[in-house]
């Protein structure tokens, strides 16, 4: 794996997007002072998860971001990302690239990408985790930080060994692991004393728990009883209701037809008057027909008559106004007899109402004298209660604490015999001790062998896996060798192909032409593709073709004509050709004179040049055509000779110095440079198909070396597995062995231990007898305590049961007053409401009687009016009695008219009394059943609330449903019911205060209790599990440490020996034997120089022995790449040329990017970058191929 390139946007100083590309070898980044050179190993540190800004040269993070100049604005994003080769599988991922990235947002915010997507920062740490890099790596040294190696503490220097090692992930999850056992034994505590809480409050739940149960069940029964008692109630209220619903029935039917009665009789009242309004409104007539008839007869008489008619419309009136004052005295008798009647009903009715005052007074008095009575029983039941409580309690403390005392004897007497066995039992398990110790020394011993065997195969192991390890190095280089020399065959084969491109657009009608064989046949092919000669051939055979030696070969004439009239139409200029094969035919005869010539025609010296040639048989008869009749000779000589023979003068002679002789006598001579023949069209792809095919080797021999690779990749890791499997089997031998010595020790102490414990036995044995002797007298008076309190506590209860029976009578007394108060309040209502009836009609009779009184005065004052009208009338009258002859007969009639009215009024009077008579009766019979109807209607209403409340005691006090309640079966001896109901009330009342929720309560206490018990086993078990591992993960950190430092040791002198030749380093630990925290020294003696401290040495041997420590490190672990900014800066120019020609040695088999300002090293470098500031202040970046630049020196 390596570095392939790094793209930097708005980073610092690179405001504009950077891309830097980089490969295998070593890579210098130059540029002056300032330029921003520093910001490149910078943007590494940073995009491999780098967090603290002075790590990276700033104060803040957001100082990473381009924060503008005189000439650019401020960005608000920084981005960097790393694009890394993973061909050979060393990052866990299955890509063959992968993209690191990390953008900076001015408003804080930050994210990190792998190819692309978005992850945390974590996700990026774990990847690279096995690599070498990320935060913290060695291999990117910044500017100024190389003094840092020896100047920093040893603690801090041991991180270098066990980077090197791989112990920094084993650190990790080590430190995990303790965090987790830290809080696991938290947990743990935790979880105990909550356990043991649970415990405790276990044994008083149960016992409420039984309480409640008992409580419960006592409850329902006494439930099921009132519900019975309820229902019987309900039931007898039922048939009062079913009896007043019937009387209201009954009554209701006779209201109704009591009503239909009297409205006919006041409808027949109410004709009979409008009759007699009918009779008057024609008497009226009648006298007016008089007056007009008199009026016809005689205008002389017309006084006289209409005196008449006034006179008897006055008698009239009078007569009407005596019968209608007499009809108002007749109903103002009747309405004063209605009057006392309803006076008298009104006293009656008030005094009933005082009577049931007076008895409602008296009801509620005796109710509230037995209610007090009942409170005062109840409340000395109470005390009582209280009492018997308090008793009990006693009761129940001297029991629990003579259970504790019998407990503690039995307990005691129980340890004594325990005593007894376990004191024997001390001696059996003192001589199997013995035993076991003897047995336990045969084990360790057998242990010791077992793990000495084991760590000959963990170190045959490790051998093997170092082995591999270096195999699989040496073939990671072979194939960085390989996959080089892929790319550079690549590289050329393109740049062939290019070439070869370019010469053909040099002509474009040419180049018009072949890009037209797309189109054609696949066997359309270039003349140039289908000849293979030598190379002595290539100048002859091009000067012999010309320009033909482009020229394109169809199949088919058609598509040769085709392209013809395609070239003439297109816009390009040049020469092209095309044959066809088809015409090869035509020639066939030319050919067969060629050959005859042959056959005729030898020359001395020289071949023909087309058997030379190898050519695809397809093509070779329109060669024949071209170049049948030449022949080769070796000096113009001998061309000119050869042409001289030629009798027929039709062959053409070549020699292979230049020069062509035609039959014409023609002689050509062509003469080109070295460089004109490697770029001639043959040239060209002769070079191209061995360039096509050396890549075509190299690609194999790249693959296979790749298989080979991964095969070892897969040994490795199998090697590794099963280092990793003795090693754990090593560190669980050692810890047997260990536990085997533990236990043999411990087996040797427990003889001491069980003297000391049967010592123990015997002295607790005396203390238990003398806790007997002591314990029998404290019983013997608590059995005489608990003798008084149980007969103190049946006297009380048999005083609460005398009260009992005392208040048991005055409940049913209480109970009859309650019901005889409601029926006094009910009856009290009823006669309320019927002395406000009374009331009411004594009210409407006076205001009948007040209203007939004065409707008489008004008629009396008319009458009088009337009477002296008709007096004046009788005096006019006698006047004109003279004139009134004429019309006496017509004032007779008419008069016998008005009489038979008036008569026939009479009777209409006589009957209109005798329908009130008969109306004002049919009243009094509704009102008696309204009255009666408005009593039955009240008692519904008592019994509807006593339903009411029936129905609400079953419902909610009972919990039951009406139609379960109904369905039950009628009690059959109420009594017996009632008395089992108080008994168990009573049981209820002494058992006290009860907790409800105890038994579930109980339930989940338990539960919770079973519950953290297992996992209080389970925390136990894991805790061992996880400290196991640790010890595990610590052994093998300590062998893998140990291993890592020689290794580095050996490194380092070997490397400062060449740094410095004839010096001695070495590395030291400053406390060996605390392997897991001790700190690494460095020691440091260049030739001919006593140091005995770091600091004493000069800035070049610092950076010196700093690179030469490092250098060990990277020996050990490689990194894909490795970052030194300016690390030769303090060296002389012989220091600096043993630090290149050690980069030289190293520099095959890793990637090295140096920032630097030494010409030595820009010199050794396979490509320069140069970094220059522009006056904007934005960083340019450019590179150059080293190789490159030189050739063109050159």
């Amino acid at each position: 794996m390596y570095l392939k390139s790094l793209t930097l946007k708005g980073f610092k100083s690179f405001a504009d997007r950077t891309v830097m590309k980089f490969e295998p070898g070593v890579a210098a980044i130059v540029g002056p002072n300032g330029s921003g050179k520093s910001n490149i190993s910078d943007a590494v540190l940073w995009v491999l998860g780098e967090r603290n800004a002075k790590n990276l040269r700033g104060q803040s993070m957001e100082d990473v971001i381009f924060a503008g100049s005189s000439a650019r604005k401020p960005v608000s994003v920084a981005e960097v990302e790393l694009l890394l080769d993973n061909s050979d599988g060393t990052l866990p991922v299955d890509f063959s690239e992968v993209s690191i990235g990390r953008r900076m947002y001015r408003s804080g915010e930050s994210e990190y990408l792998i190819n692309g997507n978005v992850v945390r920062r974590m996700d990026v740490l774990d990847i690279l985790h096995d690599s070498g890099l990320g935060t913290g790596t060695n291999s990117i040294i910044s500017q100024g930080n190389l003094d840092s190696v020896l100047s920093s503490r040893p603690e801090d220097r041991r991180a270098l060994i066990e980077e090197a090692a791989g112990i920094l992930k084993h650190k990790e999850r080590k430190a995990k692991s303790e965090r987790k056992l830290a809080q696991m034994d938290a947990h743990l505590d935790r979880v105990h004393d909550i356990t043991a809480e649970v415990e405790r409050q276990l044994k008083p739940l149960e016992r409420k728990a039984r309480k409640a149960r008992t409580y419960e069940a006592l409850s329902a029964e006494m439930k099921e009883l009132k519900l019975q008692l309820a229902v019987d109630d309900l039931r007898c209220l039922q048939k009062q209701w079913d009896d007043t619903l019937l009387k209201e029935k009954t009554l209701t039917s006779e209201q109704l037809q009591v009503k239909e009665e009297l409205e006919v009789a006041e409808k027949a009242l109410d004709d009979l008057q409008q009759t007699l309004h009918d009779r008057g409104s024609k008497e009226l007539e009648l006298n007016e027909r008089y007056r007009r008839a008199q009026a016809s007869f005689e205008r002389l008489n017309s006084t006289a008559m209409l005196v008449r008619e006034k006179r008897s419309h006055f008698l009239s009136e009078t007569e009407r106004l005596t019968r209608s004052v007499e009809e108002s005295r007749l109903r103002r008798s009747a309405a004063e007899k209605e009057l006392e009647q309803a006076h008298d009903a009104a006293v009656v009715a008030q005094k009933e109402y005082t009577q049931a005052e007076e008895t409602l007074t008296r009801l509620e008095s005796e109710h509230k004298a037995q209610t007090g009575q009942r409170n005062a029983l109840r409340k000395k039941i109470d005390t009582l209660m209280s009492e018997q409580r308090g008793l009990v309690h006693r009761q129940e403390t001297i029991q629990a604490t003579q259970e504790a005392l019998r407990e503690n004897l039995s307990e005691k007497r129980t340890r004594a015999q325990v005593i007894d066995v376990q004191a024997a039992d001390a001696q059996k398990r003192l001589d199997s001790a013995q035993t076991q110790a003897t047995e336990l020394q045969h084990v360790f011993e057998e242990l010791s062998k077992q793990h000495e065997h084991l760590q000959e195969q963990e170190t045959s192991a490790r051998n093997s896996l170092n082995t591999l390890v270096v195999k699989r190095d040496q073939g990671r280089s072979n194939l960085d060798a390989a996959r080089e020399a892929y790319t550079h065959a690549s590289a050329e084969r393109t740049a062939l192909e290019e070439l070869e491109r370019a010469s053909e657009s040099a002509n474009p009608l040419l180049a018009h032409v072949l890009d037209s064989r797309a189109n054609l046949a696949p066997d359309s092919k270039v003349l140039s593709h289908v000849i293979k000669a030598p190379s002595k051939f290539d100048g002859l055979l091009e000067m012999l073709l010309g320009d033909d030696v482009y020229a394109l070969i169809t199949s088919k004439s058609s598509e040769a004509i085709s392209l013809g009239r395609q070239a003439l139409d297109c816009q390009a200029y040049g020469a092209a050709s095309i044959f066809t094969c088809e015409h090869t035919a035509a020639f066939s005869n030319k050919e067969n004179l060629s050959k005859d010539s042959q056959e005729e025609y030898r020359p001395e010296k020289g071949s023909r040049l087309i058997d030379e040639l190898e050519i695809d048989p397809k093509y070779r008869a329109l060669l024949e055509t071209f170049l049948g009749d030449v022949y080769v000779v070796d000096t113009l000589a001998d061309a000119l000779e050869a042409q001289r023979q030629d009798t027929k003068a039709s062959h053409r002679f070549i020699s292979l110095d230049g020069a062509i002789v035609y039959p014409q006598g023609k002689i050509g001579v062509s003469r080109k440079s070295e460089e004109d023949q490697k770029n001639s069209a043959l040239s060209r792809r002769r070079a191209l198909d061995q360039a096509r095919q050396t890549e075509r080797d190299l690609q194999e021999t790249y693959e296979r070396i790749q298989a080979e690779n991964k095969t070892l990749e897969e040994e490795l890791r199998k090697a590794q597995t099963e280092s990793l499997k003795l090693t754990e089997a090593l560190a669980s031998s050692k810890g047997r062995c260990e536990s085997a010595e533990r236990d043999a020790i411990q087996s040797a102490q427990s003889v001491a231990e069980f003297k000391n414990e049967l010592t123990e036995l015997l002295r607790e044995q005396q203390a238990n007898e003398a806790f007997l002797a002591k314990a029998q007298p404290d019983s013997d008076e608590l059995e005489k305590e608990l003798a008084e309190v149980l007969a103190k506590l049946e006297l009380n209860k048999e005083e609460v049961s005398q009260v009992e029976k005392s208040l048991s009578p005055l409940r049913r007394t209480i109970v009859s007053l309650s019901e005889k108060l409601s029926d006094a309040r009910l009856e009290s209502a009823r006669l309320s409401e019927r002395l406000a009836y009374a009331l009411r009609m004594e009210q409407t009779r006076s205001q009948e009687i007040s209203s007939s009184t004065k409707e008489d005065e008004r008629a009396y004052r008319r009458i009088a009016i009337a009477r002296g009208a008709s007096q004046r009338a009788d005096a006019l009258l006698a006047t004109l009695a003279s004139l009134s002859d004429a019309v006496s007969l017509v004032s007779l009639r008419l008069e016998q008219e008005s009489q038979t009215e008036q008569n026939a009024s009479r009777e209409l009077h006589d009957n209109i009394a005798k329908a009130t008579q008969t109306s004002r009766e049919v009243r009094e019979r509704f009102d008696g059943c309204s009255a009666k109807l408005a009593e039955v209607r009240i008692e519904k209403g008592r019994l509807e609330i006593q339903v009411d409340a029936g129905i609400k005691a079953i419902v909610e006090d009972c919990d039951t449903s009406l139609e379960q309640a109904l369905s039950l079966e009628a009690l059959q001896d109420r009594s017996a019911v009632e008395e089992h109901c108080a008994s168990l009330e009573r049981r209820i009342k002494n058992m006290g205060t009860i907790n409800p929720d105890a038994a579930q309560e109980y339930e989940e206490v338990n539960k919770r209790f079973q519950y953290l018990s297992a996992q209080l086993e389970d925390m136990r078990l894991a805790r061992r599990s996880l400290a196991r591992i640790v010890s595990v993960i610590d052994e093998r950190m300590r062998n893998d440490f140990i291993t890592t430092f020689e290794q580095v040791n050996d490194n380092f002198s070997e490397i400062f020996s060449t740094l410095f030749p004839g010096g001695q380093a070495h590395l030291s630990l400053v406390d060996p034997d605390d392997l897991e925290h001790t700190g690494v020294d460095v020691h440091a003696q260049p030739v001919g120089k006593r140091v005995k401290k770091m600091s004493l040495l000069s800035g070049g041997e610092k950076s010196m022995t700093a690179m030469a420590l490092l250098f060990a490190v990277y020996r050990i672990r490689q990194t894909p790449f490795y970052i030194l900014d300016e690390v030769e800066a303090a060296l002389d120019d012989t220091n600096l040329r043993r630090l290149i020609a050690y980069l030289e040695v190293i520099r095959d088999q890793t990637q090295f990017i140096m920032i630097t300002h030494q010409r030595r090293t820009m010199e050794s470098a396979d490509i320069l970058y140069g970094v220059s500031m522009q006056a904007d202040g934005i960083t340019k970046v450019i590179s150059q191929k080293i190789d490159n630049a030189m050739r063109k020196e050159g």
